[in-house]
């Protein structure tokens, strides 16, 4: 008895410090995704996918690190969200790449949930990726939004479906058959005839490097991994991996 008293004595103390300091769940998401806050407030006004800004301000805002699929509004006038950014910089179009709170929410985690969005392109620490792929693998054993559609993954050895969607956002997986590593770019071959089959273009240093390990990359022969970004037509379908969330390793 005097062993169970005891337990429930410690426990009601960790749940009341718990409490106090406001550390439940999502709560420790923002040191994982951004360093502060930066505003709060309500959203005053909707920009499509372009952004969003909040009352009594003229600043345009972007949720950081997902790419919006669905169309859906992903905000709603009035609700009132607390911003954290880092760091701190506006990209071309003046806008403030940031991590959005709606309560103890992180909006970017309740749009991957239901497919709304998937994660693209960002600078994000191993933490929040992790977080982020959590909740975009949710919504992908749900096959909700994007991941219910017909071609939410295309297989890299589709190369008839791949070179239909030339310039246009997608996600492919396959197995890496080799590794070509010049002075300057690295590529990831997925096929036996680089001059037709799906390519990954990885740029060492740099304008356009990639913001990553590198080095890891190289080791990637006869491994199963998931890329994702603009596919071009350079002979054979090609994306140009730029971040580390642009690559999944499934193996």
């Amino acid at each position: 008895m005097r062993v169970i008293l005891t337990c429930i004595f410690i426990c009601t103390i960790l749940v009341s410090h718990v409490l106090a300091n406001g550390q439940t769940g999502d709560a420790n998401i923002d040191h994982n995704c951004a360093e502060r806050p930066i505003a709060h407030g309500v959203v005053s006004a909707l920009h499509s996918a372009l952004g969003f800004t909040l009352k009594s301000s003229n600043q345009v805002y972007f949720l950081d690190g997902l790419r919006l699929q669905t169309g859906k509004p992903y905000l709603s006038i009035g609700q009132k969200l607390e911003l954290f950014s880092s760091p701190n910089h506006t990209d071309r179009y003046g806008r403030i790449p940031v991590f959005a709170f709606s309560g103890q929410k992180l909006i970017q985690v309740k749009l991957l949930e239901f497919g709304e969005a998937v994660i693209f392109g960002t600078e994000l620490t191993n933490k929040c990726l992790n977080i982020l792929r959590q909740a975009e693998k949710q919504a992908e054993t749900g096959k909700r939004g994007y991941w219910k559609t017909k071609n939410g993954v295309i297989l890299a050895k589709n190369l008839p479906l791949l070179s239909k969607i030339s310039g246009k956002f997608a996600i492919i997986q396959g197995k890496i058959a080799s590794v070509g590593d010049r002075s300057r770019r690295l590529y990831l071959n997925f096929g036996q005839n680089w001059s037709q089959d799906f390519t990954v273009s990885v740029v060492k240093s740099g304008s356009g490097a990639f913001k990553g390990n590198v080095a890891r990359l190289g080791g990637l022969g006869n491994r199963t991994v998931r890329v994702r970004g603009n596919v071009e037509q350079r002979q054979g379908p090609l994306i140009r991996l730029f971040d580390e969330s642009q690559i999944e390793i499934l193996d």
